[in-house]
């Protein structure tokens, strides 16, 4: 609507046609041309707007590998460097800032919880709840232990989709849980039928 009257003021002597590729069931008559008419209610998920659209606040979100890069192993045996890498790494292009998520669980141990706060805070990422890994001590977690982990969470909530970095545990929290996950990074659902 809002490109429709900038372009009509500044160019009323021109044409202009709309399309989408996928459109809401109540706004075909808002384009010229569509290529499928989908309910809000199963609208398809496109990496170009996962973040920003409204079934965001039914979805819990991984942290490392997905709102921001994987620490290497190396840097994830090292305290020291481990603290100084979750501090300044960068967020990606997966983040959350129009409507905040169900839920960030990750398998960060819960002694960064206030460098993980912060980073979340500083680089405008939104969230309802934050749920790290219980301290162990030990450096590494397993995949086994963080689907076992995430999965009891996912189970318990009121989350429709979880999104994970890694596919493999994407697939794993699915089996287990039942409930849909995404692993966004390579554009892969898993879902019961």
């Amino acid at each position: 609507r809002r490109a429709k009257t900038i372009l009509n003021k500044y160019h009323p002597e021109k044409r202009f046609i709309f399309s989408t590729v996928y459109i809401a069931e109540d706004r075909t008559d808002s384009v010229d041309f569509y290529s499928k008419e989908v309910s809000r209610k199963t609208f398809p998920y496109c990496e170009w707007h996962f973040m920003s659209s409204f079934f965001i606040k039914d979805t819990i979100l991984d942290i490392d590998g997905l709102l921001c890069e994987d620490a290497p192993i190396n840097i994830l045996k090292d305290t020291n460097r481990y603290v100084d890498f979750i501090t300044k790494v960068s967020p990606s292009a997966y983040v959350p800032r129009r409507l905040p998520c169900h839920c960030i669980l990750t398998g960060r141990s819960e002694k960064y919880r206030a460098i993980t706060e912060q980073w979340l805070d500083e680089h405008g990422i939104l969230y309802n709840d934050l749920q790290m890994y219980p301290e162990t001590g030990r450096k590494v977690i397993t995949l086994p232990e963080l689907c076992r982990y995430k999965s009891k969470f996912f189970s318990s909530s009121k989350a429709h989709l979880l999104v994970e970095s890694h596919c493999g545990l994407a697939r794993c929290i699915n089996k287990t849980t039942g409930k849909s996950t995404v692993c966004l990074p390579e554009g892969r659902i898993f879902q019961n039928e």
